[in-house]
């Protein structure tokens, strides 16, 4: 068997039945393998950096290593931003990059990446944004190098990058049996303190973050906080993992969430988190942890220490599996804790903003808070991806999920566009109906994959935020540098009628009031396909993120 055909018949083995890649000279046998493989299909994306956010969305929607694939020189180093988010947010994947052949290498060879002659090092490229990249020599190391880098992907959840010379593609390969893929866990060991801490909270606050989530632990997590009696806060990222309209809900957490979560970390008398090193982004204020116990249940070592906060007392467990969460319910069984059966509750209530002037708008806009809202009601059992910017502010700040659902948001490494690959690798997966909130300056940089959401004729739903600006940006220097530039303001854009134009067929829209929003999203309740929504907004809204509206108080 070829190696390009070992390669495909090991992702087969593996169930992985979506690749995600842009084809080209030094990875066109791989392309072509998956496309003659049975059960398999290569997706191809218009542009690098978002077949790798679509295998990123395949993770999330399955749990299961995402795989892309790209050719050699400016292809693969298109990679490199997504794959920064991938390897900052934690995404097992596998990244396959052609090489030019090895007989060419250091002698002038287009897309020479092999270090020698002076040339670019793709090893040297890859390595700081991967576990491990491994580039092969020979067709004999094929097998043993997958295995470990799958493994690695898993166990240290990140993603790595295999590199393959255009000359080995051909060559003959034998024994393709792939590992089993499990998580290696540690020893459980949670220890009598954290059993006792646990079990004797009588006010306990669970936060919960995505790890929780792919990990497949959502059944025991509802269960822990069902006994328990406690109330629930998620991480931006973990948004659509719990009813918000539940009383047990108390808010978002981080610089886009709600007061009411601060409120109720001072009222708790032990917060447990799970699946979260409480990132910047997504982390309770200082005083709110002033003297309070928490426990962290995940992974990796939590971002802050006990020196964040006076008084603070961390006990990490770092072990996220269904063996310590069942170990810590049937420990809330065996105590006699007189838990609280009526806990106060904390009603997430968004900010108020008040809306500014309008001094560059022609006609009218919307405000973001009614888009957002009106969203979250049409769409209560989609999927949804945010992107980066003052949408995904608002977005994470105002959308009611119902729970059971996806919501995924970028905020590893925060590059616009992430949105349009993620959603559509994982709508891939069970074509389940999508959701895409994302600013006109995401849309102008990786919008046209809208073009592959149309060719294999996905059910997501594009809304585009268009106030004709990088609107964070634009805010940004209004507060912090004192008169904007006006270098993030852009010339006026119809993004609906162009798509309609350039995808003869595809609905699409673009919007200037509320009456026309809630019209057209009543229209489109019952399509099968994808549709586009731009709607108009004030580039001045302030979006709801507390350090903008601290610097404008």
């Amino acid at each position: 068997m070829k190696v390009c055909d070992a390669v495909a018949s090991y992702f087969k083995a593996l169930q992985i039945q979506h690749v995600f890649g842009v084809s080209g000279a030094n990875i066109e046998h791989l392309f072509y393998a998956i496309t003659r493989c049975e059960g398999m299909e290569a997706i191809l994306a218009k542009h690098e950096s978002n077949a790798v956010t679509m295998a990123e969305g395949h993770f999330r929607k399955t749990g299961k290593p995402g795989v892309a694939m790209v050719t050699s020189g400016g292809g693969a180093h298109n990679t490199l931003a997504s794959l920064s988010e991938a390897y900052e947010s934690e995404i097992p994947m596998l990244l396959i990059v052609g090489q030019i052949a090895m007989e060419q290498e250091g002698g002038g060879g287009f897309q020479d990446s092999s270090g020698g002659s002076n040339r670019i090092n793709s090893i040297e490229v890859f390595t700081p944004f991967s576990l491990k990249t491994i580039k092969l020599t020979e067709a004999s190391q094929l097998i043993p190098s997958l295995n470990e880098l799958f493994e690695l992907a898993v166990e240290h959840r990140g993603p790595t990058v295999l590199l393959v010379p255009r000359n080995l593609w051909d060559k003959p390969v034998f024994d393709i049996k792939p590992p089993t893929l499990k998580v290696v866990q540690a020893k459980l060991d949670i220890g009598q303190e954290v059993t006792e801490l646990f079990s004797s909270a009588t006010r306990p606050l669970v936060i919960v973050g995505k790890d929780a989530i792919y990990r497949g632990l959502t059944e025991e997590l509802r269960k822990l906080i069902e006994v328990t009696n406690a109330l629930v806060a998620l991480t931006p990222d973990a948004k659509g993992f719990w009813d918000h309209e539940d009383a047990r809900f108390v808010g978002i957490l981080g610089i886009m969430g709600h007061q009411s979560v601060e409120a109720a970390i001072a009222d708790s008398d032990l917060l447990i988190t799970v699946g979260t090193r409480l990132p910047t982004m997504s982390r309770p204020l200082v005083d709110g942890l002033k003297n309070k116990a928490l426990i962290s249940i995940c992974s990796s070592p939590l971002f802050i220490n006990e020196s964040y906060a006076d008084g603070l007392n961390i006990f990490e467990v770092r072990d996220l599996s269904k063996e310590t969460l069942t170990h810590l319910i049937e420990s809330c069984y065996l105590a006699e804790t007189s838990r609280s059966m009526s806990r106060k509750r904390y009603v997430p209530e968004p900010l108020s903003i008040p809306l500014q002037a309008l001094p560059r708008s022609v006609g009218s806009s919307i405000p973001m808070r009614y888009v957002i809202e009106q969203l979250a009601s049409f769409f209560q059992n989609s999927d949804v991806f945010v992107d980066a910017g003052n949408v995904g502010a608002a977005a994470v700040h105002y959308f009611k999920s119902r729970g059971g659902s996806l919501f995924s948001v970028a905020l590893g490494m925060g590059g616009m566009g992430h949105s349009f690959g993620a959603s559509i690798g994982s709508c891939m997966v069970d074509k389940r109906r999508s959701l895409v909130i994302a600013g006109d300056g995401a849309f102008f940089m990786s919008g046209m994959e809208i073009h592959t959401a149309w060719q294999y004729k996905l059910p997501i739903t594009f809304v585009i935020f268009n106030n004709n600006s990088h609107g964070m940006c634009h805010i940004r220097e209004k507060l912090y540098l004192g008169t904007p530039s006006g270098d993030n303001l852009f010339e006026m854009s119809y993004i609906g009628k162009s798509m309609a134009a350039l995808l003869p067929g595809l609905p699409a829209f673009d919007l200037q009031t509320a009456a026309e929003l809630d019209q057209t999203l009543d229209a489109l309740k019952n399509s099968s396909g994808p549709a586009v929504i731009s709607v108009s907004i004030d580039p001045e809204e302030t979006p709801p993120f507390r350090p903008f509206l601290a610097e404008k108080a």
